[in-house]
């Protein structure tokens, strides 16, 4: 995952931070946000029933 954060040569002249912070920020988005908005607004019927019976409350 790390070589994904060095620009490659495509990227010109621009500033490696710019380049940084876009990689970042797409890692954030799709590895953190999308996956916690996905279990914030869930159904409750998309629970499962072991999860309920051993008092799990997410």
């Amino acid at each position: 995952m790390i070589i994904g954060f060095v620009p490659s040569s495509q990227f010109g002249g621009g500033s490696v931070a710019a380049y940084i912070g876009i990689v970042g920020g797409g890692l954030l988005l799709l590895g953190v946000v999308i996956p916690w908005l996905c279990l914030r607004l869930r159904k409750p019927s998309w629970r499962t029933p072991a999860a309920e019976s051993t008092g799990d409350a997410a």
